[in-house]
């Protein structure tokens, strides 16, 4: 009797994993098709190829060496250029760290921003500069922030993620507006470059958006088109919904599913399999780059129970770290190496960092606080030699 009870538990334990698996199948995303492969010519709906640059694309060096050129001849006579980071909360951190300079009156005007995720939202405001702060605190440490994503609990075998995103469109929405992209597109004319990375999960390539170029376009269609780019560099794989945008190729409609830029790259100065022309690397000597990397550069204990809503979120976190890493030294080296001034900020290791998607407003503010007090101090900036200690690196800064 005890082993046809023992066997009758196993059965059921086989029909729930089974059950489990069938469902999981269920969660697929209705789409147009993709562009075909050989598709040459392949733009968002209604718009020309030249408001973003594929990674794959041959042409990629020349095109981003045209809008560093750009930016560049756009000085106030210092370059300064702004990188970005993912990070998810912790993005209260690098929106800290900006205020901070602004009140200790540090703060430069950057000529280039990029932004990749959580990056990808400030990047905007960054951009716009300190009048902009205040709605970019608020979008930080507001009470309403930590609604903004919603585990789905048993639904997510029905869909494509763990967590409902319903709440962070129509925030990114709220704040995307008329005046915002005016703001946007003014400063974009005068040469400025802001750009923001997704990742095409349909090519698996890199792809970088001239958000300045879209705002330029003006009307409803560039406003959805720039909130569709930031909730795209926003989606973490599985965990978010990837965002599906309209493109045309050949006179025909399609529609490429992009997902957190960070997948591709955790940050960027110069886009992943792009390279910038000799006279641009010329004319960056004596430039200020400067990285705000929204996490810790270090692996820090799990905060959580072991199960499928926390492993996925926290092995995306666990890759992040490891290339953010290695990003990090390169961009360091390439700074170095080129005679830039290289200064780079992270979550201090002293931190309770409890992960990217815890949003409380408690958490938040702390982390803007944290960020805020490094920067009033005077003590947010690393430099590269600070870098290479850091990372145990001996190639990290380039020596004369």
């Amino acid at each position: 009797m005890r082993a046809a009870w023992g066997l009758k538990a196993v059965i059921k334990k086989l029909l729930a994993a089974a059950l489990v698996s069938l469902l999981a199948g269920c969660a697929t995303l209705s789409r147009m098709p993709a562009p075909p492969l050989s598709s040459t010519h392949v733009a968002p709906a209604s718009y020309q190829a030249k408001l973003r640059i594929n990674s794959y694309d041959p042409q990629a060096s020349s095109l981003v060496t045209a809008l560093y050129t750009k930016a560049i001849e756009a000085s106030d006579g210092s370059i300064d250029i702004l990188a970005l980071s993912g990070g998810g909360a912790g993005g209260a951190f690098g929106v800290g760290v900006l205020v901070g300079l602004q009140r200790k009156d540090t703060r430069p005007e950057f000529e280039i921003v990029t932004g990749v995720s959580s990056g990808a939202l400030i990047a905007p405001y960054a951009f716009l500069g300190p009048d902009w702060d205040p709605a970019i605190t608020e979008i930080y440490t507001a009470p309403e922030t930590a609604r903004l994503v919603v585990r789905r609990g048993l639904g997510a075998l029905f869909q494509t993620s763990l967590y409902r995103t319903d709440h962070f469109n129509q925030w990114v929405d709220s704040y995307v507006t008329p005046k915002f992209m005016a703001a946007i597109a003014r400063e974009s004319r005068k040469g400025r470059l802001l750009l923001v990375a997704t990742t095409n999960i349909d090519t698996g390539a890199s792809t970088i958006w001239n958000m300045g170029l879209i705002a330029e376009q003006g009307g409803p269609r560039a406003r959805n088109l720039f909130i569709d780019v930031l909730v795209a560099s926003s989606s973490i794989p599985a965990v978010f919904p990837p965002k599906l945008i309209d493109v045309e190729a050949g006179g025909q409609h399609f529609q490429e599913m992009h997902v957190d830029g960070g997948v591709a790259v955790p940050f960027f100065v110069v886009p992943a399999n792009m390279s910038l022309g000799d006279e641009i690397i010329r004319r960056l000597k004596g430039a200020n780059l400067y990285v705000i990397l929204n996490s810790q550069i270090e692996i820090g204990p799990a905060n959580s129970v072991l199960k499928t809503t926390s492993i996925i979120p926290r092995s995306f976190e666990i890759d992040q770290v490891y290339r953010a890493r290695q990003n990090v030294a390169l961009t360091a080296y390439f700074a170095t190496s080129n005679e830039m001034a290289f200064r780079m900020t992270w979550i201090p290791s002293s931190f309770p960092y409890q992960g990217s998607l815890v949003m409380d407003q408690p958490s938040m503010k702390s982390l803007f606080n944290a960020g805020l007090g490094l920067a009033e101090s005077g003590q947010a900036w690393k430099s590269a030699d600070d870098v290479a200690a850091e990372l145990g690196e001996q190639n990290v800064a380039a020596k004369p």
